[in-house]
């Protein structure tokens, strides 16, 4: 039976052999011509994809020192900021001071209008 069997797959590598014929010179040509398109094609593609690349690639480095330069600005700016408010309170600090100050020297105006002057006799 094993040797039936094998002699059967003999017969139909045989036949399918006959059926099939080899491609011509001229059909390998335009399969090379096929293949030779779609290799310049995925290697401008891939140029493309390079180009976006290169470019991704700068736009990220100019980006992060943008970003670098506005953290920068940005502390300056907190810093001066704090500053400010430091003197803005000094100045507040100082401002109250002087209103007590200028209350009391009010008040003390008004105590010396007050209080009663000695007469003088300016005939005498």
């Amino acid at each position: 039976m094993a040797s039936n069997s094998k002699e059967v797959l003999e017969d139909d590598c045989n036949t399918l052999d006959e059926d099939q014929a080899e491609p011509s010179l001229l059909e390998i040509k335009e399969m090379l011509i096929d293949i030779q398109i779609s290799i310049a094609s995925v290697i401008a593609d891939n140029q493309a994809i390079r180009k976006e690349i290169e470019d991704l690639k700068s736009s990220v480095t100019s980006n992060g020192e943008e970003l670098k330069d506005l953290k920068a600005s940005l502390k300056k700016t907190k810093d001066e900021n704090k500053a400010l408010k430091i003197s803005v309170a000094a100045l507040n600090t100082r401002l109250t001071a002087t209103e007590k100050e200028l209350q009391n020297q009010s008040a003390e105006c008004e105590q010396l209008w007050e209080k009663p002057r000695p007469f003088r006799a300016v005939f005498a």
